[in-house]
């Protein structure tokens, strides 16, 4: 070896039927009918669209192309699992790999090789489908994708198509399947089942189109929509590729990518508006767009303008307080706005001047800088031995985070500690800095477990000190003020929550049921041991719409983080299950994600770094009744 660095290849597979070869007449002893699908317009363009913004702005080395007008690089079903197959044989650990299906797709019947559990197989037609039956079914892809994540090869995936069942686009003239009766029974070369529960915290598990392991995709609707065609130039698009590439474009060429989950949040109010659907976002929705890290801690909040105010996502019902403030991103990045009027649901927001950048865009993004206390009092008390400048520092800083009655104090050692307030006590063996808090909140009297906060000089171990802190007050809104504001009532439902098997597996079975008259619409967070907040399903999209006397079921598995392993004590660690209901839609919960605590010891708490950015979706107007019921589990590790 000669001690080179190898440099990471970013492969691309792009696929665009646009023309599906019809049948021959078949021989009425063989067969009993001819199958044939309506021709698509804008899939090869779709294809060709990525490809250049692909070339532009993300350096991808590798790029194959498969269309119906490329006579040489049909998008057969053949030709698809050849390239499939050439780029495991090339690809290496750390290299990048993006599929992207422009096409036809829909609901097969099962064949001998599918996987048990579902009646059809969600499937991408390719082109010569009509011919012999052949298509990609959604268990296969799951099965090339993940051979290419167990070797590290990190995989993002987008489809712009419908693998629900139906086309998989609709306007215009014929976007249905024509003379399409599923009898095909195409034989898919057996391999392993892949099916099983994944290694998050708190993770569902996984099936080919909902929270994929390992890796992210990108998709053009809900399961129950179409994926709709638009003109742009006298050219065809679907709406949601043509979408994807502008706000691609929108950000300017650089190491700063948005997040899949922004870019997904970023095109849904313009295509839910003007074409009826939404797109979603499963897997590894943090990543950067073709990256393999986190561009922040979540993803940021798309907002609205309305004047030279901001209407923000975020309401009572998520625990904003007045005074809270969240700052731009991207176009007039910097710029505060400070909430001035709090609605149940949203919030309106403006600068200190009244006056907004321009140039902002239909949808600009905001973080939150600094959160409302509320009317709540936080209390510190600091060990003596950091010193009088570290408790100055400490104070500044976490007023720098905090809107509201801070009280940073001295320990007295002589008086009886505060229940409620918070203790900031120095280690010295060992030079770092523990913080102990209310048990009602922390879960344990113990110093905070996984936080590691070297000492420093003390401006910097101040601002980390606070940076935790102000963590530890924005989950302790999430877990205590939120069920006092949703209904006091039991609600219209019923769920159940029970252990799985081999309790070393910690495998949980959750069971929702809708008693109502109404449809309801679910959401589960997982509270984590390392005071995170994660929604755990749906995994994309808000909410799970539960019909009236449906249920909807799922597994999960619990495990213990890694920054919680590695003692030899064996000591029970806290996550809590929080069910929300409401009975209308369009109420977005994942702008209460948080990320683990620990993770503030790596962040740089410069005075402009954007923290624990959110999420959001457009509120419908409406009466909405929400529900919330929690379950504590404690898991011994």
């Amino acid at each position: 070896m000669d001690g080179s660095i190898q440099q990471q290849q970013r492969f691309a597979l792009l696929v665009g039927v646009n023309v599906y070869q019809k049948a021959r007449n078949p021989d009425p002893g063989q067969a009993k009918r001819n199958k044939s699908l309506c021709d698509l317009s804008g899939c090869v363009n779709d294809a060709n669209l990525i490809k250049g913004v692909l070339e532009d702005r993300f350096l991808l080395n590798d790029i194959r192309i498969l269309t119906s007008t490329n006579i040489s690089r049909q998008p057969t079903y053949a030709n698809v699992k050849d390239e499939f197959n050439d780029i495991s044989a090339k690809a290496k650990p750390g290299d990048l790999f993006f599929f992207y299906f422009a096409g036809h797709g829909g609901l097969l019947r099962r064949t001998p090789q599918s996987p048990p559990g579902r009646a059809k197989d969600p499937s991408l037609l390719t082109c010569d489908y009509c011919l012999d039956g052949s298509a990609v079914r959604g268990w296969e892809l799951n099965q090339w994708l993940e051979a290419l994540n167990r070797n590290k090869v990190q995989v993002f995936v987008a489809l712009d198509s419908c693998y629900s069942g139906g086309s998989w686009r609709h306007g215009g003239q014929g976007r249905t399947f024509l003379n399409y009766e599923d009898t095909d029974t195409m034989t898919v070369p057996a391999e392993p089942d892949t099916a099983g529960p994944v290694s998050r915290n708190s993770e569902l598990e996984r099936s080919w189109s909902i929270n994929p392991n390992g890796f992210t995709l990108l998709a053009a609707c809900r399961p129950d929509q179409l994926a709709k065609e638009t003109t742009d130039n006298g050219k065809s698009y679907g709406a949601f590729t043509s979408s994807l590439v502008k706000a691609l474009t929108h950000y300017p060429p650089g190491p700063i990518r948005p997040s899949c989950r922004v870019l997904c949040d970023k095109i849904t109010p313009f295509l839910r508006e003007e074409h009826g659907q939404n797109p979603e976002v499963y897997g590894q929705d943090r990543l950067a767009f073709l990256e393999n890290y986190e561009p922040f801690v979540a993803a940021p909040i798309v907002s609205a303008i309305k004047g030279n105010e901001l209407i923000i996502p975020m309401g009572k019902a998520h625990a904003i307080y007045p005074g809270s403030e969240f700052r731009l991103h991207g176009p007039g990045h910097g710029v505060v706005v400070r909430v001035s009027e709090i609605d149940e649901w949203e919030c309106r927001a403006s600068p200190p001047s009244g006056l907004l950048p321009p140039d902002l865009g239909r949808n600009p993004e905001v973080v939150p800088s600094k959160w409302g206390l509320g009317g709540h009092v936080l209390r510190v008390s600091v060990d003596k031995d950091l010193g009088a400048d570290f408790r100055g520092a400490l104070d500044k800083s976490l007023q720098n985070l905090l809107v509201g009655s801070v009280k940073v104090v001295e320990l007295d050692e002589q008086r009886t500690a505060d229940e409620d307030a918070f203790r900031v006590m120095l280690r010295q063996a060992q030079n770092t800095i523990d913080i102990f808090g209310p048990l009602a909140l922390i879960g344990y009297t113990d110093c905070l477990r996984g936080l590691h906060l070297q000492r420093s000089d003390h401006i910097q171990s101040a601002a980390r000190c606070a940076a935790a802190l102000a963590h530890l007050v924005r989950f302790g809104q999430i877990l205590f003020d939120l069920p006092k504001l949703a209904s006091q009532h039991h609600g219209p439902f019923n769920w159940s929550l029970d252990p799985v098997g081999d309790p070393e597996e910690r495998l949980w079975s959750f069971v929702f049921e809708n008693a109502s008259d109404m449809n309801l619409y679910l959401t589960v967070l997982a509270l984590v041991p390392g005071f995170g907040v994660q929604q755990l399903f749906p995994s994309g999209g808000s909410q799970k719409l539960v019909k009236i006397e449906d249920h909807e079921q799922f597994k999960f598995q619990i495990n213990i983080p890694h920054s919680l392993r590695g003692t030899n004590e064996r000591v029970s660690h806290r996550d809590i299950l929080r069910v929300v209901v409401t009975n209308g839609e369009g109420r977005s919960w994942r702008s209460l994600e948080l990320p683990e605590l620990w993770q503030v010891d790596a962040m740089d708490w410069e005075p402009q770094k954007e923290q624990a950015p959110r999420r959001n979706r457009e509120i419908q107007p409406g009466d909405v009744q929400w529900w919330i019921h929690d379950k504590v589990i404690h898991t011994d590790a």
